[in-house]
């Protein structure tokens, strides 16, 4: 699945970094808009609200909330009852 996703720099904490969030951050210097595949493995789907779901081992998540960066790249990140995962979603 396709979809565009945010790349916001000088967000307080993480003014070093890259910040990938669905939505621009509010608090970020610059917001640009970053188009990106989801991996098929993890079932993306949206729900009734437009919100963007993937299913990780098992259990749905909102993309918002496993959404991260390693590096400068965008990454789906989660813990999986043993340990974290990532999977990138360049």
């Amino acid at each position: 699945m396709k979809t565009t996703i945010y790349a916001n720099y000088g967000v307080l904490a993480h003014e070093k970094q890259t910040a990938y969030t669905v939505r621009p951050h509010a608090a970020a210097t610059l917001s640009e808009p970053v188009t990106v595949s989801i991996p098929e493995s993890v079932n993306p789907c949206t729900n009734e609200a437009g919100e963007i779901l993937v299913t990780l081992d098992g259990t749905v998540h909102l993309l918002s909330e496993v959404l991260t960066n390693a590096g400068d790249k965008p990454v789906i990140h989660w813990f999986d009852g043993k340990g974290y995962r990532t999977i990138s979603v360049a």
